[in-house]
């Protein structure tokens, strides 16, 4: 009876195991690399699509939360950050922390968009600036949101 409880439980843990180590259904998150280093959105993610164009904001467990904004967004395609209307912002405000707006190269493409589901989807990569002219390189971003109107 002992062995049966052992077993019991071992399979248990075994299913556990195997369910935690499947390949899970998309991730909803904002992720990129700065400078070299994994950023992970941790916490809050909201996305906004309307008038306005698109707008997401993520934070982490950085110092810095993620800014992405497209004015004029209308379809799926590259946005490039060589407009006025299209910015990113690794920082809490404009003057502490890395802005990207009007450099080159720098692009976010939206890749899937679904009003049905409230979805939107895509990749970026940029290089941002602080005022005093230090710089990161933001590689592999990646954004997978639900959206609000």
């Amino acid at each position: 009876m002992k062995n049966l409880k052992l077993f019991s439980i071992l399979g248990a843990l075994s299913i556990i195991i195997f369910l935690n180590s499947c390949d899970k259904s998309e991730q909803y998150a904002v992720t990129c690399r700065i400078d070299g280093q994994e950023w992970l959105s941790k916490g809050t993610v909201l996305a906004i699509v309307g008038a306005n164009g698109l707008l997401i904001n993520a934070t982490s467990n950085t110092l810095y939360p993620i800014a992405i904004s497209i004015k004029n967004y209308d379809s799926l395609g590259v946005y490039a950050l060589d407009s006025l209307n299209n910015a990113f912002l690794y920082g809490s405000s404009l003057s502490s922390g890395y802005y990207a707006r009007l450099a080159k190269p720098g692009i976010i493409e939206v890749t899937e968009f679904s009003a049905a589901d409230k979805r939107v989807k895509g990749t970026f990569s940029l290089t941002a600036f602080k005022t005093n002219g230090d710089s990161v390189v933001v590689t592999d971003g990646t954004f997978n949101v639900f959206y609000q109107n």
